[in-house]
């Protein structure tokens, strides 16, 4: 606590950062988002599909076929020496960094 009577609160295990799977999921919904974007005139039409919904939950599955071969042994081995950084940093009592 300081003069204006505030307290520092550290990071609790909740934190993104202490927590490798959040950045696979980062990785997953950017890939998915660039595809969408892709295909927003498609979306806007009900094609060969009975309903709106049923063809853009097509598209939702395709988008993450295109995704999925982002998630690499390598990114998951970086997401984890991160997550180990940033834990190692919370129990020194030192600033994590946000981001890479």
């Amino acid at each position: 606590m300081n003069g204006n009577r505030l307290v520092l609160l550290r990071l609790g295990p909740y934190s993104p950062m202490l927590n490798p799977i959040e950045g696979c999921w980062n990785v997953l919904k950017s890939k998915m988002r660039r595809f969408m974007a892709t295909k927003k005139q498609e979306l806007l039409v009900r094609g060969e599909y009975g309903t709106y919904t049923a063809h853009r939950l097509a598209i939702m599955k395709e988008a993450v076929a295109q995704a999925v071969p982002a998630i690499t042994r390598r990114l998951v081995w970086r997401l984890e020496r991160h997550a180990a950084k940033a834990c190692t940093l919370a129990e020194c009592g030192e600033d994590m960094k946000l981001g890479t």
